[in-house]
């Protein structure tokens, strides 16, 4: 078992803290260490989200960007046949990446 230690809250926030460790089966150490890694990663996406979409509202950031991208698209593909190759025009690595 993880050591842990002691986190102050309110009693309302304990007594839902109880709540969904109850439903969901989990100790209540379980649930924090999952709300907190979540709230962590949903934070970390929307920051790179924020910073993709300050790239791309510059359009010559953005075109260094894309052509950089076209340099690595050569080692990634290199010996790939064109049947395994991504379709020109699609590009995944530019999805929402909260979708991710």
């Amino acid at each position: 078992m993880a050591a842990t230690t002691t986190v102050r809250v309110y009693a309302q926030t304990h007594r839902q803290l109880q709540e969904l460790a109850r439903e969901d089966a989990l100790t209540m150490p379980e649930l924090l260490d999952r709300l907190v890694t979540a709230d962590w990663r949903r934070r970390l996406f929307e920051r790179a989200n924020e910073a993709y979409a300050a790239l791309q509202a510059d359009p010559d950031a953005w075109a260094a960007a894309l052509a950089e991208r076209g340099v690595w698209d050569a080692a990634l593909e290199d010996g790939l046949s064109e049947d395994v190759r991504m379709p020109s025009g699609e590009d995944p690595r530019v999805a929402d990446l909260a979708t991710a």
